[in-house]
Order: C-alpha cells, then structure tokens, then sequence
C-alpha cells in the first residue's frame, strides 16, 4: 500500500509539473529548466539566426509595444509609461515613427505637464546571439524627444544623433541614424533625454536587422 501511494504522489507531482510547462509555454513568461526548476522566462527582446544564407532577420525594438508600461524599456531604472502625446509634439503616426508611441516617467495614460526639469535615461537592453552563418547586425532607429536628446549604443555616444532645442517636433524630429553592431551578444541602446521644464517624453521607432552571409561566404560557427 505504500507503494502504492508513493506512486500516486509521484504521478500527480509529474502531472502537475506537466501543466505548469504547458502553462507557461502559452504565457511565454516562465519555463522548466534543466534541473526541473521553475524560472521566469527572460524579456529581453532576442534576434534570431539566420536559417539559410543570404536572409535577414530582424526584431522590433519600438516604444509602446505592449500596454500603459512599456515591456522594453525603463526611465532611470524604473517605468517608462506609454501615453497620448501632448499638444505640439509630432504624432506618432507619422510614417518614420509609426508603430511606436510617446513615453514618459510619470504615470499618466496622457502626456503630463509639469515634469521636473533635469536629464531621464531610457534605456533598452536586447540580445543579438553568435550564429553559424556570418553575419552584420545593423540598429535603425528614428526618434523624437522633449526638449533634447543624446544617444547612446553600448556606452559608446551616436555622433550624429545629439538633438539641439526643440527635438519633439518637426523640422528637427524625427531624427534618424543607422549604426553597425559589435559581435557581442547583448547591447544596451539609452537615450538621455534633457528636459527644460514642463512636459517630457520620447518616442523611438528601432530595428536590429541581421543580414547574413550569401552563397559563397566562409561559414564557421562563431562561439
């Protein structure tokens, strides 16, 4: 009879974790590891490989994926909210923006005025893993900011992207830059966005783009 019951627990317990895999595979927020261990699934938006040479793959990077707080990204290490734009900044429907929308640092579904003035660091961490194929990884990223912005790619400043006076509406914005990745497998994008006084936000419409080697290129596995 004990055995019995030791086989009943054993059964209901594979059962259980069972559901729990499936689960979690449909939320896409937690997984089993190796060990049978439950543990959250990471966020950070990942660019696949290529699976044949001479392709492209590519992630969207954007602001505003998701609901009222953006999945992606954090102001000064805390929440970037998603909001309507206030009155006078470029909408975000514009082509060179468009999906992406307006955030800010205050918890608002609109864009709030006033937010103190000072520097807010945005800041977008994502994975582009080694690949059999050869590869170029590229960032493209069109951006608008209030009052100002400067960028920033792995530490290292963009320097065609500081954008002086008013970067939240046109002629200035949107700004656009490209700029070829290292081979490390993560990166961090941040924009330090300086407010003058009064309302604050930025919007960021990126890609990391992966263009593979075509027929004829050495392929070796890169570790």
């Amino acid at each position: 009879m004990k055995r019995l019951l030791t086989t009943l627990v054993l059964a209901l317990a594979s059962l259980t974790l069972l559901a729990v895999t499936a689960t979690a595979q449909r939320r896409g927020d937690s997984l089993i590891d190796a060990t049978g261990s439950l543990q959250l699934a990471s966020k950070t938006p990942t660019l696949p490989c290529c699976e044949c040479v001479g392709k492209q793959t590519a992630i969207n990077l954007s602001s505003g994926q998701g609901g009222a707080i953006d999945p992606l990204w954090s102001i000064n290490g805390g929440s970037a909210y998603v909001v309507t734009p206030y009155p006078g900044w470029i909408l975000p429907t514009v082509p060179q923006l468009s999906p992406a929308k307006w955030m800010q640092p205050v918890n608002a579904t609109a864009a709030t005025s006033p937010i103190a003035a000072g520097d807010y660091k945005y800041t977008l961490r994502f994975n582009t893993p080694r690949c059999v194929i050869p590869n170029t990884v590229q960032l493209d990223v069109y951006f608008a900011a209030d009052n100002t912005a400067s960028v920033f790619v792995d530490g290292s400043q963009v320097p065609t992207t500081a954008c002086a006076g008013i970067c939240f509406k046109a002629p200035q914005a949107p700004v656009h830059f490209t700029t070829n990745l290292s081979s490390a497998p993560s990166h961090t994008l941040e924009f330090v966005v300086h407010n003058d006084g009064g309302a604050s936000g930025l919007i960021v419409n990126a890609r990391a783009v992966r263009t593979c080697a075509k027929d004829g290129a050495a392929i070796s596995e890169q570790e």
